[in-house]
């Protein structure tokens, strides 16, 4: 006996409506509304990430230095030229004398003859050029002077700061915190996060915001 034929199901077909042109634009439109709000506020935040590397290049100037001189046995000296814009930081290497490493900060006069340049950071050059990174002493804890505009610290390979008083170099006070403010601006406004950078007598270096 023939199996029963099930009766056959019918497709039911569906129809999809196209977008429209109309639809489309408007589309389009809303998320170039939404870029055109966002671009400002990404443009503050590459900014602003400037000036934090700004920041943590002058501190990890202050490590690399205290760190090479207790690995090399040779004085180091970070020179900081905090002149708003156009803001520098310089580490030296004293050279060899035949005597051998050469670990005192008053051995050596810090000149092209007696030391060398391991790295310059030029806010007004390189990649920080046209990003307005601003560095400018700030006042020292505990204390009412203002750190120097042009500073220089050295680093004996025991790890102790020194820091260039005149023609001497001395230890810095239990109480002196040299510390440095450094932000952008946009035009003549200050923009986003400040953060300074300070140097303990002991000579190691921390980045706060503000």
């Amino acid at each position: 006996m023939p199996a029963p034929r099930l009766p056959k199901q019918r497709t039911k077909r569906t129809h999809t409506r196209g977008v429209t042109l109309l639809e489309l634009m408007a589309v389009v439109t809303i998320i170039g509304i939404f870029v055109a709000l966002a671009v400002p506020g990404m443009g503050g935040i590459m900014k602003d990430r400037h000036a934090a590397r700004a920041a943590d290049e002058l501190a990890n100037m202050f490590r690399i230095a205290r760190a090479r001189a207790a690995a090399t046995g040779v004085a180091h000296m970070v020179v900081i030229d905090a002149n708003g814009t156009g803001a520098r930081f310089e580490l030296r290497a004293a050279l060899s004398g035949v005597g051998g490493p050469v670990a005192s900060c008053s051995a050596t006069t810090w000149g092209a003859s007696d030391s060398r340049q391991l790295k310059l950071i030029d806010l007004a050059g390189g990649s920080f050029a046209g990003k307005d990174i601003t560095v400018k002493p700030a006042d020292a804890i505990g204390g009412t002077t203002a750190t120097p505009i042009v500073s220089e610290f050295c680093y004996t390979p025991g790890g102790t700061p020194w820091l260039r008083s005149g023609s001497l170099w001395v230890r810095p006070p239990a109480s002196a915190v040299a510390r440095w403010s450094v932000y952008r601006k946009e035009g003549s406004v200050f923009a986003g996060l400040t953060r300074i950078v300070r140097v303990t007598p002991s000579g190691l270096p921390a980045i706060e915001a503000s």
